[in-house]
């Protein structure tokens, strides 16, 4: 086993990167060695829909307007979703999932009958909203375009509202409208 011991590595000529070791090895970092670079944040994006919709379907179907892409500078790199929706319903379940394209990345196991989703809430309060948060880290695996979006369903016999509640009366100080977000950001590995 080598040691070398230098201040400063450059590169020969103009700018760029410097390449330590090859595709597939190893560099092991002591305890305590700081790093720059590693962990950053490389780009953050952010979709917000304002407007409301419903959905009265047993389907999963995308929400419209809830959908963010990004394209990875680097394989090794993971993107980390937030998504926050307002939702409202009255004597319905709502379902939803994270999904990578169309994959869904962030859902239950199997069980049985039991539909499998990220998140599903039964409420019954027409003059209410509930917010629904979402934190998933995801592995790039790729330096092509990501689209990351929200599918939701009902569960067939009622609505479910996003952004609005069931009732939605236009009346001062009553049924607020809310709004619905989704942020993806690129960390670097």
């Amino acid at each position: 086993m080598s040691t070398l011991k230098v201040d400063t590595i450059l590169k020969r000529t103009g700018t760029g990167t410097i390449t330590l070791g090859q595709s597939g090895d190893t560099i092991n970092l002591p305890a305590g060695v700081l790093t720059s670079g590693f962990g950053k944040i490389a780009q953050v994006l952010q979709t917000t829909k304002t407007d409301t919709t419903s959905i009265s379907s047993a389907t999963f179907a995308q929400i419209s307007g809830l959908t963010i892409s990004i394209t990875p500078s680097a394989t090794s790199s993971k993107i980390l979703c937030f998504a926050q929706l307002s939702l409202g319903n009255d004597s319905t379940t709502n379902y939803l999932r994270l999904m990578r394209d169309t994959t869904s990345i962030f859902q239950s196991d199997s069980a049985s009958n039991r539909p499998q989703a990220t998140f599903g809430y039964n409420a019954s309060g027409q003059y209410n909203m509930v917010t629904v948060p979402m934190v998933y880290l995801d592995s790039a695996s790729s330096t092509s375009a990501i689209t990351y979006s929200i599918y939701w369903r009902s569960n067939g016999s009622a609505t479910s509202y996003l952004n609005r509640t069931v009732g939605d009366r236009d009346t001062a100080n009553y049924d607020p409208r809310g709004t619905s977000s989704i942020v993806v950001m690129e960390v670097l590995g």
